[in-house]
């Protein structure tokens, strides 16, 4: 079995992307606010992106994002990356849901509406995993 490193890691971007701790140090925001202020980072240097991702043709990439659903369901930062991905991409959102919110049923169903607004304001093809 062989394991392989990320290839474009957003931590050597920028003096912000990655570094959540100092940007929220030096914002004086918390973790959800200095997500937010790194996607809005990445949306204004999306050349950065699509120079990473040129180094690799005809290859599979895994966006691995945090869980502040934020990002996905309100916030229109990461909807405009995945919009510019979308033209040199084929795209495809999975949503990992832990099995903890199965156990009772007003937890899955908003694991499941949370999920779906993901789903509607990202507009890409979506698969739902329950881990």
């Amino acid at each position: 079995r062989r394991v392989h490193g990320p290839v474009a890691d957003v931590r050597g971007f920028g003096l912000w992307i990655g570094f959540l701790h100092q940007v929220m140090h030096h914002e004086r925001l918390g973790p959800n606010g200095g997500f937010i202020f790194c996607m809005d980072y990445l949306q204004q240097n999306l050349d950065w992106l699509d120079a990473e991702i040129a180094k690799f043709p005809n290859a599979y990439f895994l966006f691995d994002c945090p869980g502040q659903v934020e990002l996905f369901t309100v916030h229109s930062g990461f909807k405009t990356v995945v919009e510019h991905m979308q033209r040199d991409l084929q795209l495809c959102a999975v949503n990992l849901v832990d099995s903890l919110y199965c156990c009772q049923a007003s937890n899955f169903l908003s694991a499941l509406l949370v999920s779906l607004t993901s789903m509607l304001q990202l507009e890409l093809p979506h698969v739902l995993c329950v881990d």
